[in-house]
Order: C-alpha cells, then sequence, then structure tokens
C-alpha cells in the first residue's frame, strides 16, 4: 500500500543553522529507503522548507517507523 508523507520542518522553533548538520544525513537516509524500496518517490517543497515522501508500507505502523530514521 502506498502512504504520502508531507513533511515541514518546524521553522518558527529552529533556525536554519540548526537544521544545516540534520540535513546530510537525513538525505543519506532517504536514498537508503528508497534503495530498500520503502520509498517510492520523494519531492522537495517549494512551498516551505520541507519533503514529500511516497512510502510503500503494509501499514501506517510501518511507515512511522521509517519515518522515525529520518
Amino acid at each position: 500500500m502506498q502512504f504520502f508523507a508531507l513533511l515541514t520542518r518546524n521553522t518558527q522553533k529552529f533556525s536554519e543553522a540548526d537544521f544545516a548538520p540534520l540535513l546530510p544525513p537525513e538525505s543519506e537516509q532517504r536514498k537508503t529507503l528508497y534503495a530498500q524500496g520503502s520509498v517510492r518517490q520523494i519531492w522537495n517543497r517549494g512551498d516551505v522548507p520541507g519533503t514529500g515522501i511516497m512510502f510503500e508500507a503494509a501499514d501506517e505502523k510501518e511507515v512511522r517507523g521509517h519515518l522515525a530514521t529520518l
């Protein structure tokens, strides 16, 4: 089953400098999930800092587990 996660950065609470060291490892993990077949598509958002991710998973619990690794 496919699930779509629309993610945004909490820019009200955290600055770009806070996010900067987290972005490279998150990008690598997204690539890993894609290579495993857990992620089907990834989009960078144009309206706000964030990402849209299409997951392939058995259920919502599995998707939340993948999201927890990002």
